[in-house]
C-alpha cells in the first residue's frame, strides 16, 4: 500500500511538472489595444469649398455648421500656406457668433488635441477664436493674427461636444484637426508593436515545441512510474 501511494504521488508530481513546462512555452496572451481615432476637416476639400453661403444647420463628416438666416456662415476663396499645406478656401466665422449661432460643433474624447489653421479676416485687426464646452463655458480664447497660422489646444475634460466661434472679429478658418495627443499615439503604437511581436513569437514557439512538449510529458510519466 505504501509503495502504491508513493507511486501515485510521483505520477501526479510528474504531471504537474509537465503541465507547467507546457504553459511556460505558450507565453502571455495578446493585449487588446484600443486606439483613439483622429479626424480632420479641410475647407478646401470638395465637400466644403462649393457650399457658398449657409443659412441653416448642416453636418458634414461629423462637423456641424450652426448657421441660420440672421447669422449665416460663408465658404469663400482664400489662399494660405501653413506648415507646407496649401489652402484655397476658408470658412468665415462672423464676429457675433456664440455657442449656438454662427459656430461649429464636433465631438472630442478626453485628452484630445484640437488644431486649427486660421487668420483674422481683417488685414489690420486681430480677432479671437473661442472654444466652448456643451454648457457654453469658454475653455480657451485663442488670439488670431492677420497672417494664417496654426493654433493648438489640448482638451482635458470628459468626452463630449465642443464648439468653435469667433468673438470680436470675423475669422477665416482653413482647417480643423481633432485627435489623440502625441504621447498617446506613441504609447498606442508601441503597445500594438509589442502585441504583434508577442503573437509572432507565440506561433513559432507552438510549432517548434509541440513535439518537445510531448516528449517531456512522456519522459516525466516514465520517470514517475519507474
Amino acid at each position: 500500500m505504501r509503495n502504491f501511494k508513493q507511486h501515485f504521488l510521483s505520477l501526479g508530481f510528474g504531471l504537474l511538472i509537465a503541465l507547467a513546462t507546457l504553459l511556460s512555452h505558450l507565453g502571455p496572451g495578446p493585449m487588446i489595444v484600443k486606439a483613439d481615432s483622429s479626424v480632420a476637416w479641410n475647407f478646401s476639400d470638395s465637400s466644403f469649398k462649393d457650399l457658398g453661403q449657409l443659412k441653416s444647420e448642416k453636418t458634414i463628416d461629423g462637423l456641424t455648421l450652426l448657421a441660420n438666416e440672421e447669422l449665416p456662415l460663408f465658404i469663400k476663396a482664400e489662399e494660405a500656406n501653413v506648415s507646407e499645406s496649401n489652402y484655397t478656401s476658408a470658412l468665415q466665422l462672423i464676429a457675433t457668433g456664440s455657442k449656438d449661432k454662427a459656430s461649429l460643433k464636433f465631438l472630442v474624447s478626453d485628452n484630445d488635441v484640437i488644431k486649427v489653421v486660421l487668420k483674422s479676416a481683417s488685414q489690420t485687426d486681430e480677432g479671437h477664436l473661442v472654444l466652448a464646452d456643451s454648457q457654453g463655458q469658454d475653455l480657451t480664447n485663442l488670439t488670431v493674427g492677420v497672417q494664417a497660422s496654426e493654433a493648438t489646444y489640448t482638451y482635458s475634460g470628459e468626452a463630449g461636444e465642443l464648439y468653435l466661434y469667433a468673438k470680436d472679429a470675423d475669422l477665416d478658418l482653413f482647417s480643423i484637426q481633432v485627435g489623440a495627443t502625441s504621447s498617446d499615439a506613441v504609447s498606442e503604437s508601441q503597445s500594438s508593436e509589442a502585441t504583434s511581436n508577442s503573437s509572432e513569437t507565440t506561433e513559432v514557439d507552438l510549432s517548434q515545441t509541440e513535439s518537445a512538449d510531448e516528449s517531456l510529458i512522456f519522459s516525466s510519466l516514465a520517470a514517475s512510474m519507474a
